[in-house]
């Protein structure tokens, strides 16, 4: 490890900390894409953080499509990285909404980093990802991911069974008839069913709030791991957003049990 950055870590957590401002830092600052006045706003994020530091800015200006290529073939991009592992510097964005084709890439890459080149990060509009949270979230994301992809399977796979067997599957968006015995049941079915959900991303949420994360930073979190959101689950949406209120809802719901 750079002995320099084992002496003196550069922790993150939204506006700069008191015993930093005034601080000197050097920072590799890297713009991607867009309009001119898309690249304008980021610039002017980038420097509304820094602006109670000293700080030693270089920028680096990725034409539009980039994005879509390979790392290996994003020019500017390697630059960046270059710079900030040969200079002692902190990579910085604005955020990562199309810094790759999709926000769990970007993760991926800046994990991958952090564990090759002790690379430190800020993101402009993510005050709370950081060489520290960036390991904490991308394995949290692979467990989840391949738990709710287990229980997706399952789901359809009963579903599957129920059809073939002649059993009437009754879903949320299903006509209203009067079949109250089979609703009933299906009621309890997605009670038991968001219930379990709870359970499964409870520990998670628990583990972000142990970071100090609140119910809207780790709302922020699931979206950009596109995690799916409960009414996902459930078939009532093909897209949805996790809110502040949707984490806070599973938490209560959950402190509710216990009690």
């Amino acid at each position: 490890m750079n002995k320099h950055r084992q002496d003196k870590q550069f922790t993150y957590d939204g506006s700069l900390k008191t015993n930093q401002k005034g601080r000197n830092l050097r920072v590799g600052a890297f713009i991607f894409g867009a309009s001119d006045s898309n690249q304008k706003k980021q610039k002017s994020s980038m420097r509304s953080l820094l602006k109670d530091s000293n700080s030693d800015v270089k920028y680096f200006v990725e034409k539009d499509t980039h994005q879509k290529r390979d790392v290996e073939d994003r020019e500017e991009l390697q630059r960046a990285s270059r710079y900030c592992r040969t200079s002692n510097a902190t990579f910085l964005v604005s955020t990562l909404k199309g810094l790759f084709e999709t926000q769990w890439q970007a993760l991926s890459w800046m994990k991958h980093q952090a564990e090759m080149y002790d690379t430190h990060f800020m993101v402009a509009d993510d005050p709370n990802i950081s060489r520290g949270t960036i390991h904490v979230l991308s394995a949290q994301a692979d467990e989840m991911r391949k738990r709710i992809g287990a229980e997706s399977k399952k789901a359809l796979d009963e579903i599957r069974q129920k059809l073939k067997e002649g059993e009437r599957v009754v879903g949320v968006n299903a006509p209203h008839e009067d079949f109250s015995d089979t609703q009933t049941k299906g009621n309890q079915r997605q009670a038991e069913l968001a219930r379990k959900r709870d359970e499964e991303i409870m520990p998670e949420i628990e583990q972000l709030q142990a970071l100090g994360m609140s119910y809207a930073a780790i709302a922020r979190q699931f979206n950009m791991l596109d995690l799916p959101t409960p009414s996902r689950l459930r078939g009532q949406k093909e897209v949805g957003e996790w809110h502040a209120s949707t984490v806070r809802n599973i938490v209560m719901r959950q402190k509710g049990e216990d009690k």
